[in-house]
């Protein structure tokens, strides 16, 4: 009786017909001679950046030219100051195959209606379970949502050397929530810091700062709110020695 899994006996199996320990091990290694030239940042989408995102890549690989028609066609050129808020290094669009399901009934305290749910996917069978389900909830009366909180949550975590400096790490939180919120609204004009929990796991303190949204749309994601941890870090840092200076910030 075997205590490894089948597959994971099988997957062994494989690798060893394929690499011997040396041959894996010069595959594996870290390469950091000659990197190649990294490809310049371009933060404003347009036809022009649309040009020298490709011209870059197409001297480095001149075989990419028949994916440059595909991908930078005329439609993907003049629609590209649309998505100038959207992208980085743009270099064109890609289509996508899409289906509809539904309609899904849906009984909210905001969206109220009959609904077709357009789902862009390459998952066989993705679109049809997404049908039966509308279907089989729309004629039991439809979904029924309400929406009790708006927020973006983040999980910086802090480790120190032992549950006595988490503890009184926690402590100092708690002595200087509005310090903290004033490094923290300097920061972003996309949220409101509105709680900040600390939860402590052996020598490790997560804390988990929870923005309310000021502003929604197309551009709005996670990483709008990923500004304002630097200044916590500073803040955390220039308050807590010699506490914090004994522990890793780290990020999840």
């Amino acid at each position: 009786m075997y205590l490894l899994p089948t597959i994971v006996r099988n997957r062994l199996e494989r690798l060893r017909s394929l690499l011997d320990p040396a041959r894996a091990a010069d595959r594996l290694r870290p390469r950091p001679d000659d990197p190649p030239p990294n490809l310049r940042l371009e933060r404003h989408a347009s036809a022009a950046q649309l040009d020298r995102v490709w011209g870059r890549l197409l001297a480095a690989r001149p075989e990419a030219a028949a994916a440059r028609a595909v991908l930078a066609d005329a439609g993907a050129r003049g629609d590209a100051e649309l998505y100038s808020r959207n992208i980085e290094n743009y270099a064109g669009t890609i289509k996508v195959p899409f289906g509809i399901a539904g309609p899904l009934r849906v009984n909210g305290l905001h969206a109220h209606g009959d609904y077709f749910v357009p789902l862009a996917t390459t998952e066989a069978a993705l679109v049809a379970s997404y049908a039966r389900g509308a279907q089989v909830a729309t004629r039991a009366g439809g979904i029924s949502a309400a929406m009790l909180a708006d927020g973006v949550l983040r999980s910086p975590a802090f480790l120190f050397a032992d549950l006595l400096e988490a503890g009184l790490f926690v402590d100092w939180i708690s002595r200087n929530e509005a310090a903290l919120r004033d490094a923290a609204e300097r920061t972003t004009r996309h949220g409101k810091l509105i709680s900040l929990e600390p939860h402590i796991d052996g020598e490790i303190v997560f804390l988990l700062p929870l923005y309310h949204r000021r502003r929604v749309g197309p551009e709005h994601g996670h990483h709008c709110h990923g500004c304002p941890r630097p200044p916590h870090r500073r803040r955390l840092s220039d308050q807590t020695a010699p506490l914090v200076h004994r522990g890793q910030f780290l990020r999840r």
